[in-house]
């Protein structure tokens, strides 16, 4: 029995994959994984820390960041 060996895609290739279906993916080590939601606990942390990113950042924010948080611009 054999298995299929993938080729590790690159963080460029990901970025250019990165579907907007209201997931999370997350990348390692060149394979990329679908990853649950927040819960609980987590979720009110998210929801907490996204609130105080994006008004932070709200006039310095890059396009094609692939997360629901805002990022500054590098």
């Amino acid at each position: 029995m054999s298995q299929a060996l993938t080729k590790p895609i690159t963080f460029d290739e990901f970025i250019e994959w990165y579907p907007n279906d209201n997931k999370w993916y997350e990348l390692h080590r060149g394979v990329f994984f679908e990853m649950p939601p927040p819960t609980g606990e987590h979720e009110k942390v998210i929801a907490f820390l996204s609130r105080k990113l994006s008004d932070t950042n709200s006039n310095n924010v890059c396009d094609g960041y692939p997360t629901r948080l805002t990022a500054p611009c590098p």
